[in-house]
C-alpha cells in the first residue's frame, strides 16, 4: 500500500514526509490554541455548544435531539456525517474531542491540496503551495472559530478536484455523493460541478448525474430540515425574505424587479466579501475564473445575504470557496509560467515574479486584517470574567440538571439534554425570526454571568418585545420557577430552587441629610463602601463595592455602565466594567425618585499588589460584538458617553 501510495503520488518520497510534517505541525499549534482557549471559556459563539450537545446526543442514544434548538439539530441543518463523529464522542465526550477532530479534518486537506499543486506545478512548488494554505488567513479563522460541521468539506472539494483533474471518474462522483451529506446546501456545490463539467465539455456522464443528484437531494434535505424545526420552516430563509414568501416569488424577483434586485447585490459588503476572498489569494483566482463554476450558485446565496465581509471572513463560511480559489490560483499560475496569457511581448519571467510576489503577499496582508496576525486597529476589547472565576461555577452544576446559562458555558455544559441559553430568553424571539421563544420545560439550575448582560448591549440593539425587556423578562422567569442565589463567584450567579433572594441590588430610603450627585439619569448617595476579602476556599481576593444610587429625571434609554478602575502610581492596573445594577436589577428597571443599593463583587487578578487607588466611572457605551484574534467574541467599544465619576477611596491591595 505504502508504496502504490507513493508511486501514485506526483512527488518524492522525502517531499511526502515533509507534506505529512507540515499536517503535524498545523495539529500541533492550532490543536493548542484550541485548548487554551477552551480553559479560558473562549468558546462563546454558541456553534461549539450546539454541536457539542447534537453529538452528544447523538452518542447516546437520543438522535439529533437538541434543546438549544428545541427539539432537533436536524432543524437548523442536515448534517449526516455527525453520526460517525458520534461513535469517538462516545469514548471521550469533550467538545475538545469536536475541535481536535476539525483540526485533523482541515490538515488531511493538505495532502489533495499538494496533489494538485504537484501535477501543475511540481513538487517544490506543492510544499509551497501546502506552507501559504497552512498559514492562510482563511484557514486559520475557520480552525480558531467554534466546531462546525462545514469544514469536513474542505478535504472533500479537494479530492475531487484532484480525481476530477486526473479523470477518475468513479472516485469523482463518489466524494460529490459524500459532499451531499456535510450539509442541505452543498447540492449547490455538486449541481455547479455539472455545469463545469459540461463547460469542459466532458461527456454526459461528467455532468448529468452530479445535476440529477442535486435536484434530487435538495428537497429531501429541506423537507427533513422543515419537518424537524420547532416552526417548520428553513430558519436562514430569513436572510433572503426581502426576495418573497415563496420559492417562486423569490426567483421571479429579479425579473420583476430588477433595479430593486442590483440594488441589494451592488453593496459596499458584497464588493469588499469578493475582493477579501481574491485578495487572500493574490487576484490569481481571476485569471481563471473558470475553475468557480463549481461555487457560482452558492456564492449567488451570499450576495443575495448581502453579508458583511468582516465576519464573513472571519468565520467558517469561506469553506466550500477555499479549494476552488486554490484550484484556480495554481492553474493561473501555470498559465503565467508557461506564457499563456497571451500578453505579447511581455516579459514571462516578469509577470512570474509579480504573480509569486502576489501569492505570498496575499495571505500575509491579509492576515493583518482578518487573520492570525491580525492588527489591533482599535482600542483592545475590556476584559471579560476570568476564567477562575467560570470554572468554580461549572462545579456546582450536576450531571442530570436542567440548565439555562450564557454563551461562554453551553460547551462545558453540553453534555446533557436539557440546555437553553440565556440569549433567547433575553431575547424573547427564536432565532432568524419574530416567533416567541419559551422554554419548553422547567430547569433546575440557572448560572447566570451578569457580566454577559454587559456584553449584551453590543451584541443586541433592543430587547423589547411584547412591552417587556430582556432584563424583566428574565426577572419574571427566576420568579416564576421559584430560582433563587445559591452560590456567587464574582459576576457570577448559581440559581436554584429553594435559594435566597438575590441582594445584589435592593431598595432603600435614603437620609435626609444627604446630598446627591446628579450622572445622567441617577444620583450617587452618600459614600460608598469598600472592602478587601481574601477567599482562600476559591483561590482569589475580591473587593466589594457597595454604592447607593437614587433614579431621577427620566427613565434612560440605554442600560448604565459603571466601570471601577484601579491605579497605582497614576497608571491603570486593572478596571472592569458592569451594568449598573447587576442581575435582574439595572437602572432601566428603578422607578423614578426610588433609591437603591447596589453590591458588585469584583474578582482580583494574581499579582496586584501594594497601594492603589480606586475609582469608578458611570458612562453610556456604544459599540459592537467582534471576534478579536483567537476568534473569540469581544465587546469592542467605539465610543462612550461619560455622565461621572466616584472616588471610592484607597485600597491596600
Amino acid at each position: 500500500v505504502y508504496r502504490t501510495m507513493v508511486n501514485y503520488w506526483p512527488m518524492s518520497r522525502r517531499q511526502w514526509w515533509i507534506i505529512g510534517g507540515l499536517a503535524f505541525l498545523f495539529m500541533l499549534i492550532i490543536g493548542g490554541l484550541q485548548w487554551w482557549k477552551y480553559s479560558v471559556f473562549g468558546y462563546n459563539g454558541l456553534d461549539l455548544g450546539i454541536y457539542s450537545q447534537a453529538v452528544w446526543s447523538l452518542a447516546h442514544g437520543h438522535g439529533f435531539a437538541s434543546s438549544i434548538h428545541d427539539p432537533s439539530y436536524l432543524g437548523d441543518h442536515l448534517e449526516l456525517w455527525l453520526i460517525p463523529i458520534s461513535w469517538f464522542y462516545r469514548l471521550w465526550s469533550s467538545p475538545l474531542l469536536l475541535l481536535w477532530l476539525q483540526t485533523l479534518i482541515i490538515a488531511s486537506a493538505f495532502f489533495p491540496l499538494a496533489k494538485l499543486a504537484a501535477k501543475l506545478l511540481g513538487g517544490r512548488a506543492a510544499m509551497v503551495a501546502v506552507v501559504l494554505f497552512m498559514i492562510h488567513p482563511l484557514v486559520y479563522n475557520v480552525a480558531l472559530y467554534e466546531f462546525h460541521g462545514l469544514t469536513i468539506a474542505l478535504p472533500i472539494i479537494l479530492w475531487s478536484i484532484w480525481w476530477y483533474t486526473a479523470k477518475r471518474y468513479r472516485l469523482w462522483l463518489l466524494a460529490l455523493v459524500v459532499l451531499l451529506l456535510v450539509r442541505e446546501d452543498m447540492p449547490f456545490v455538486v449541481a455547479g460541478w455539472g455545469l463545469m463539467a459540461a463547460i469542459d465539455r466532458r461527456g454526459w456522464r461528467w455532468w448529468l448525474p452530479p445535476l440529477a443528484l442535486a435536484a434530487a437531494w435538495f428537497p429531501i434535505a429541506q423537507t427533513i430540515i422543515r419537518a424537524a424545526n420547532h416552526d417548520g420552516l428553513y430558519k436562514y430563509l430569513a436572510f433572503y425574505r426581502w426576495l418573497g414568501s415563496t420559492p417562486g416569488g423569490m426567483l421571479s424577483f429579479p425579473f420583476h424587479h430588477p433595479l430593486i434586485f442590483l440594488q441589494h447585490i451592488v453593496t459596499f459588503n458584497n464588493l469588499g466579501t469578493v475582493i477579501g476572498l481574491a485578495v487572500t489569494f493574490g487576484f490569481l483566482p481571476f485569471i481563471r475564473p473558470k475553475r468557480l463554476w463549481p461555487v457560482a450558485i452558492i456564492f449567488a446565496q451570499l450576495l443575495i445575504g448581502n453579508a458583511q465581509p468582516g465576519s464573513f471572513l472571519r468565520i467558517h463560511y469561506p469553506v466550500p470557496y477555499l479549494p476552488f480559489l486554490a484550484w484556480a490560483t495554481l492553474e493561473a499560475y501555470r498559465d503565467i509560467r508557461r506564457g499563456q496569457l497571451g500578453m505579447g511581448k511581455v516579459n514571462t519571467a516578469v509577470i512570474q515574479i509579480v504573480a509569486a510576489m502576489l501569492v505570498i503577499i496575499g495571505p500575509l496582508y491579509s492576515s493583518l486584517i482578518v487573520g492570525a496576525a491580525e492588527w489591533p486597529w482599535h482600542v483592545q476589547p475590556e476584559p471579560s470574567t476570568p476564567a477562575a472565576v467560570l470554572k468554580k461555577a461549572v462545579a456546582d452544576v450536576g450531571p442530570n440538571d436542567r440548565v439555562l446559562t450564557t454563551f461562554a458555558y453551553l460547551p462545558n455544559l453540553a453534555n446533557r439534554q436539557t440546555l437553553y441559553s440565556l440569549n433567547y430568553l433575553y431575547l424573547g424571539r427564536r432565532q432568524y425570526s419574530e416567533i416567541p421563544y419559551r422554554l419548553p420545560t422547567d430547569i433546575d439550575v440557572a448560572v447566570i454571568d451578569w457580566q454577559q448582560l454587559y456584553e449584551f448591549q453590543f451584541l443586541y440593539r433592543t430587547t423589547v418585545l411584547a412591552n417587556q425587556s430582556g432584563e424583566q423578562r428574565i426577572k419574571q422567569f427566576l420568579d416564576q420557577q421559584g430560582l433563587g442565589l445559591v452560590r456567587q463567584y464574582g459576576s457570577v450567579f448559581v440559581y436554584r430552587r429553594g435559594g435566597s433572594a438575590d441582594q445584589s441590588v435592593v431598595p432603600f430610603t435614603p437620609a435626609a441629610n444627604e446630598t446627591p450627585v446628579a450622572m445622567g439619569s441617577v444620583s450617587a448617595l452618600g459614600q460608598p463602601r469598600v472592602s478587601l476579602i481574601d477567599r482562600p476556599d476559591l483561590g482569589w481576593r475580591e473587593l466589594n463595592i457597595a454604592t447607593d444610587w437614587q433614579a431621577i429625571g427620566t427613565k434612560p434609554d440605554a442600560l448604565l455602565s459603571i466601570r471601577y478602575i484601579l491605579r497605582q502610581a497614576n497608571q491603570v492596573v486593572w478596571q472592569q466594567p458592569r451594568i449598573l445594577g447587576p442581575g435582574d436589577n439595572p437602572t432601566s428597571e428603578w422607578p423614578i425618585g426610588s433609591a437603591w443599593s447596589v453590591h458588585d463583587t469584583l474578582v482580583l487578578p494574581p499579582g496586584l499588589r501594594g497601594q492603589a487607588t480606586l475609582s469608578a466611572e458611570i458612562f453610556i457605551p456604544s459599540g459592537r460584538y467582534r471576534l478579536d484574534r483567537l476568534r473569540i467574541f469581544r465587546p469592542l467599544i467605539d465610543k462612550e458617553t461619560r455622565l461621572g465619576s466616584l472616588d471610592l477611596g484607597s485600597v491596600a491591595l
